[in-house]
């Protein structure tokens, strides 16, 4: 993924305002109010009165409670230092957005007042979908964290953790690589341009295709790999899973850049796309190939 950096001066937003930022780049230290709303209750799927639990909102995907590995899988050669080690968490069931959230969607917030347009001045200005005729239905893109968290708060949800997005991902199925049940990538599975390293074995896509253009996961969900990164909750933290709750976890309470994960299609290696895979990224970046879907909690 080629990182664009985009000026402060740029975003304008209440919601970043409230992060208290010292500069861009900079330490932040403020916590991050998108993941309270998600974790009034940490192990189950049940309602906490023990009640059925209420079937997803329009556009949604009840991603089941209960524990799951996340991290590097053993013996996978792509592993990287920040993806271990694998351990054992604990969730409550969620909503996640079946689909990254698309312009058409976006579109409706930034005419309630509520979201800030997304930059279309970059390097890459080609491929940012935004007021670009006939990808009204592709991912929203070209835009910071702090327009992807407020426009799930306007959507009355909140970005997914780390841990959600990854539980969501693997499909119910531990133990694979990929979002897909094949160990290998599949063309026909991910919007994906490949990239030089490797050898016109990629997918072709230099920009994003429609949200929904590859077959879901177990659960349901579309483009968990590929398309475009998306923005998550959490601050980054390369070490984090050495020290992460069994229950729960949000992340580090404090950082210079937020997780995101899934890859792109500009990503010039296939390793990008397994589940366990994360980016960092200053939370005022705003690449080509990064965007986002929303999380809420089951009432």
């Amino acid at each position: 993924m080629n990182t664009l950096r985009i000026s402060c001066s740029f975003l304008g937003l209440g919601a970043f305002l409230a992060l208290s930022a010292s500069g861009c780049g900079d330490l932040f230290d403020s916590p991050n109010t998108a993941k309270a709303s998600l974790h009034a209750h940490s192990d189950g799927g049940s309602t906490p009165d023990g009640g059925e639990t209420p079937a997803p909102p329009p556009g949604m995907v009840l991603i089941p409670g209960g524990k799951f590995l996340m991290g590097c899988v053993p013996g996978d050669p792509s592993c990287t230092p920040g993806e271990q080690p694998q351990h054992a968490v604990q969730l409550a069931g969620y909503y996640l957005d079946a689909h990254e959230v698309t312009i058409a969607r976006y579109a409706a917030c930034v005419k309630d007042g509520v979201c800030m347009e997304p930059t279309t001045s970059t390097t890459s200005a080609a491929n940012c979908n935004w007021g670009i005729a006939g990808r009204e239905q592709h991912p929203v893109n070209c835009l910071t964290w702090a327009q992807a968290d407020a426009f799930c708060h306007w959507d009355n949800k909140a970005l997914p953790t780390e841990a959600q997005w990854e539980k969501a991902a693997r499909g119910g199925v531990d133990g694979k690589k990929y979002p897909w049940t094949l160990d290998k990538i599949d063309c026909s599975l991910v919007v994906w341009n490949g990239g030089a390293s490797t050898s016109g074995k990629g997918c072709d896509h230099s920009g994003t295709l429609p949200a929904g253009s590859r077959p879901g996961n177990g659960y349901g969900l579309y483009d968990m790999a590929g398309n475009v990164w998306e923005w998550v909750a959490d601050w980054y933290g390369d070490d984090y899973y050495a020290a992460s709750p069994a229950v729960a976890p949000t992340g580090p309470t404090f950082g210079s850049n937020r997780a995101a994960r899934g890859g792109g299609f500009a990503d010039g290696e296939a390793r990008n796309f397994r589940a366990s895979a994360r980016n960092s990224l200053y939370p005022t970046d705003g690449a080509a190939d990064l965007g986002f879907r929303c999380a809420r909690a089951v009432p």
